[in-house]
């Protein structure tokens, strides 16, 4: 990271592994690195180690120009601080030029566009694997400690995976699935469904306007999710079923199009032993992520 920086920063840059309260305080910008060491077949802690923690909170305490940088291969815990930060650049594990491509975000040469492929909770308590590793396991803090044995694991949230059981359980995440800022700034309008009614042979078409409303060229992610009102088996509150990701520049907006049918609707049903779905009545939601959501069209299916 520090070549990377180094190449646009230049003799502007100054690189503390142990910064004082008075450096983060005096410096303009404060970018702040930690992540976390995940393998195959292991577990960590959600929480970041204290001394990692303490540091963050350091940093955002006592500049308000803290940049948060997070390497990590899934979610962490950010309750503590998320909201104090300028910004949270959620790097994953970025490889051999990833650094470049991050050094480029943070300049402005590249505006980000990329969204959260999970949802990443306030706390680990709000996870339906919470209860999945038994009490006395050993969790991972690196690569040199492993579990003592193996376990079994339940899924017992069963279809309710990912974001489909924060929405159902009613759970707010801190960043929900689909969450992504950019530089510029985007709006959703005129959204329409192309019938109200759905039959078996007759796909529908939605249909919404994508607004730039910002001053940069950027893109954002068009997400398109299907409830349905009575179901009768266990089902999501909601469920992607499309999305689409869009390129404009400043002011330019364009139509943003789906198509769904009944395949989009299907459900396993364990007493047929096959697809089904069911007459009634969805709604289509139509947003940029699984929480921010602009608009609800309701349809019928004969």
């Amino acid at each position: 990271m520090t070549d990377a920086l180094r190449e646009k920063f230049g003799n502007n840059l100054t690189v503390a592994k142990d910064p004082t309260v008075e450096m983060i305080a005096a410096a303009d910008i404060v970018i702040a690195s930690v992540g976390t060491i995940d393998a195959e077949s292991t577990e960590r802690p959600f929480a970041l180690p204290s001394a990692d923690e303490a540091f963050v909170k350091m940093c955002v305490e006592n500049n308000p120009n803290t940049v948060v940088v997070v390497n990590s291969g899934s979610g962490i815990r950010m309750t503590g601080w998320a909201d104090k930060a300028a910004a949270i650049l959620y790097d994953w594990y970025p490889g051999q030029n990833g650094l470049r491509a991050m050094a480029d975000i943070l300049v402005g040469k590249v505006n980000p566009s990329g969204k959260l492929p999970m949802t990443i909770e306030k706390d680990f308590s709000d996870s339906p694997a919470r209860n999945s590793v038994p009490k006395g396991a050993k969790m991972m803090r690196n690569v040199n400690e492993y579990f003592f044995r193996v376990y079994d694991v339940n899924y017992d949230e069963s279809v309710l995976v990912g974001y489909r059981w924060y929405e159902t359980k009613g759970i707010e995440p801190l960043f929900p699935f689909g969450y992504g800022l950019s530089y510029t700034t985007f709006s959703l309008g005129k959204a329409r469904l192309s019938s109200s009614t759905m039959k078996a042979d007759k796909p529908v078409k939605v249909s919404v306007l994508l607004t730039n409303t910002g001053d940069r060229e950027g893109a954002e992610v068009v997400q398109l999710y299907i409830s349905e009102k009575n179901p009768t088996v266990l089902r999501p509150k909601k469920e992607l079923k499309g999305f689409r990701k869009v390129n404009l520049r400043p002011g330019e907006k364009t139509v943003v199009e789906f198509e769904i049918d009944t395949q989009d609707l299907m459900f396993w049903d364990d007493v047929k032993h096959g697809w089904a779905f069911n007459a009634g009545d969805y709604v289509v939601s139509l947003g940029t992520s699984s929480a921010d959501i602009s608009f609800e069209l309701p349809f019928k299916v004969e």
